[in-house]
């Protein structure tokens, strides 16, 4: 959400806005996006631990919604963390994608005729702009899950993510290599299901590219009409 609306802020406004949001993106894009998670892993926690002590409301709201006990408040702190560094981290590539697309819907009709209107520019770029690209985002947020399933193991497994009693799978590799090789299968399975899971999403986002992608879809029914044909003429 920070990364749209960023981008829909800058490719909207322009000008010294524009300038400004994009320098910044370009200042995190320059760091290794683990780097940087680590780095923000690593500085958080305390930090999170005491806004969520601080604010009984806030805490009782996340360990519902992380199903944990009043006791896990020191490792729900942990995982915040995790999730504010990812966030901080993956922000920047939806504010430039996002700002391109609403550069160039802000030029059509549609667009010109809310103006006219009257409308305020909040609900211009996220009544009318927003919908219309929302397309490339949700293929761009669906092939990223795979890199932040990925990422966030890396950082359980490193030790900056959730301890136990939380199941964390980067956190049972971990766990895991202390017994290998002698039992493999420790490390191997939870390794293996990380995969998956990275690989489940990279390919659920090319099929929602493939149904999205006005160019993409043609060309896929191009190629399911001719060899209609072709089996329809051999017969």
């Amino acid at each position: 959400p920070l990364g749209i609306i960023l981008g829909l802020i800058a490719g909207y406004y322009g000008g010294a806005v524009d300038e400004t949001i994009m320098r910044v993106t370009d200042i995190f894009l320059s760091f290794p996006a683990l780097i940087l998670a680590i780095a923000f892993s690593t500085a958080l926690p305390d930090r999170m631990t005491g806004f969520i002590l601080a604010h009984p409301t806030a805490q009782k709201l996340f360990l519902a919604l992380f199903a944990l006990s009043p006791r896990e408040v020191l490792n729900l702190g942990r995982l915040l963390s995790v999730i504010v560094a990812m966030v901080i981290v993956w922000w920047p590539g939806y504010a430039r994608i996002v700002r391109g697309s609403t550069l160039v819907e802000k030029e059509n009709v549609y667009v010109e005729a809310a103006r006219a209107l009257g409308l305020s520019p909040i609900k211009i770029m996220f009544k009318h702009i927003l919908p219309n690209i929302i397309g490339p985002i949700l293929v761009y947020i669906t092939l990223d899950f795979g890199s932040v399933v990925i990422m966030e193991a890396g950082l359980s497994y490193l030790g900056l993510g959730a301890t136990p009693p939380i199941a964390d799978w980067g956190r049972i590799v971990y766990d895991g290599s202390q017994y290998f090789p002698e039992r493999w299968w420790v490390v191997m399975f939870p390794g293996f299901v990380v995969f998956l899971v990275a690989l489940g999403w990279n390919l659920l986002g090319d099929s929602l590219r493939d149904i999205l992608d006005p160019k993409m879809r043609r060309s896929i029914e191009f190629r399911l009409k001719k060899k209609t044909q072709e089996v329809t003429e051999s017969a």
